[in-house]
């Protein structure tokens, strides 16, 4: 007896998929429509903060890619995964570099060497 990959969908599933799509895209625009006008305010911490999170994301997706390599063999995963380990790289320096935690370990920090170690990790 053959063995079945893929069941038929369900009849419903089309349709309910629509109406979460739908669902999902009027939460999104109630969600924009609320915040357009506040202000935003952030400082260094939360700065800090975001590159931390963004930082470990990378990791964690280039590791996931890279164990997938390792376990296929098949080279985009391997460039995938070598891709995010290296923004993890450049957005762990950028974060360190504009800390204020290590402030005075880079005193001559100016503003467009921030800005310059932020667009390293986007090109």
């Amino acid at each position: 007896m053959p063995e079945v990959l893929h069941p038929a969908p369900e009849p419903d599933a089309a349709m309910r998929r629509v109406v979460s799509y739908a669902g999902l895209t009027v939460l999104i625009l109630l969600a924009f429509l609320s915040v357009r006008h506040a202000g935003w305010k952030s400082d260094m911490v939360f700065h800090t903060l975001l590159e931390t999170v963004s930082t470990m994301l990378a990791a964690v997706v280039g590791c996931l890619a890279l164990v997938r390599y390792y376990s296929e063999k098949k080279t985009m995963f391997l460039f995938i995964g070598m891709g995010f380990v290296a923004t993890a790289v450049l957005d762990g320096f950028h974060g360190v570099f504009s800390s204020a935690h290590f402030m005075h370990e880079f005193p001559d920090a100016s503003a467009s060497r921030i800005y310059w170690s932020w667009a390293v990790s986007r090109t």
